[in-house]
């Protein structure tokens, strides 16, 4: 149930007029809102109705509708109306039906008058407006559309165009490239609140880990377990990675089937199909072998004989 907290601003009556074969509550200015709290919804003529029935601006209804379920209900309308008189302290704008805001007729003391405030002193801002108290409808919607089409919505997805510093916008950038994003409604990426959270926390681990890495000249530690050379050695394991995984993997087919061994290390019918003369299918053929011949007991020999393409590689990651 809706209080009425402007209960001693009214004298209790109610005016009615005659609709069809019913009566209904006249609603002709502010004092009318007023009295809307105090009736009883049993003189409603309907206590909520789909939003598709209504003929008015849809925007309107779509904040109306506060639960988002597409219908407008009778208490959803008593919400709307103790908050837009709660907000104002001059109701002379909804007497006159106008579409324009007074900033001086915004209630300072109220929380959400202070960011109406707020909010229209930075409109009358970008209009250039300074001399100006007042703002139309009209302007904030189009205050509203130019910022969604500069990389600002109401989902809260930003774009990097949105960014007024060129940090403001490679950090943007970073986090859609690591973290991701989501479509903006123009068509691009942009990134969330969430995202940049996720972000912010997952620098912050990286950063700590990376603190454990500072050791002194001849320790070790359990992310440095070779010390200084850690770093060197883990980017010659990267280059060699997948060719490693590829010889284990040949030497589980030789365990599993004995014969193959003649096959994959270097396959005679691939041989005699490839062209001598070809630089480039040479090459391609070593850099597709086996970084070493596989064998039947899946152990990698850094001293015996192994592919040419890849041996400094080797040499580097035995040391």
């Amino acid at each position: 149930m809706i209080r009425n907290p402007f209960r001693p601003l009214i004298k209790r009556m109610f005016n009615f007029q005659r609709f069809g074969s019913s009566f209904h509550l006249t609603i002709k200015n502010s004092e009318d809102l007023i009295k809307l709290l105090e009736l009883d919804e049993a003189h409603w003529v309907a206590t909520n109705a789909p939003i598709n029935t209504i003929n008015t601006d849809p925007v309107f209804l779509n904040l109306l509708d506060n639960d988002e379920d597409t219908r407008i209900r009778a208490a959803e309308v008593k919400a709307a109306v103790s908050w837009t008189l709660s907000v104002l302290r001059d109701h002379g704008g909804i007497d006159s039906a106008s579409d324009i805001l007074d900033v001086a007729a915004v209630d300072e003391e109220n929380e959400d008058g202070q960011i109406i405030i707020q909010t229209a002193n930075k409109i009358l801002s970008r209009l250039r407006s300074e001399k100006q108290s007042s703002i139309t409808l009209t302007q904030i919607r189009d205050i509203k559309r130019k910022e969604q089409q500069g990389g600002l919505d109401k989902a809260g997805v930003v774009l990097a165009g949105a960014a007024d510093t060129d940090d403001e916008k490679q950090l943007i950038n970073d986090i859609l490239q690591t973290i991701g994003g989501e479509t903006h409604p123009g068509g691009k990426s942009g990134i969330t609140f969430d995202g940049l959270q996720q972000f912010l926390q997952e620098a912050e681990e990286l950063e700590n880990w990376r603190k454990r890495a500072d050791i002194s000249p001849g320790e070790t530690s359990k992310i440095m377990p070779l010390g200084e050379e850690t770093f060197e050695a883990y980017r010659v394991f990267r280059e060699l990675h997948e060719k490693i995984e590829q010889f284990y993997a040949l030497c589980d087919l030789i365990q599993l089937n004995p014969s193959a061994e003649q096959f994959v290390y270097s396959d005679e019918r691939e041989l005699n199909a490839l062209d001598v003369h070809d630089f480039s299918a040479i090459k391609l053929h070593v850099q597709r072998a086996a970084v070493s011949p596989p064998n039947d007991a899946a152990k990698l020999n850094f001293k015996a004989k192994h592919n040419p393409q890849f041996t400094e590689q080797l040499d580097a990651f035995a040391i």
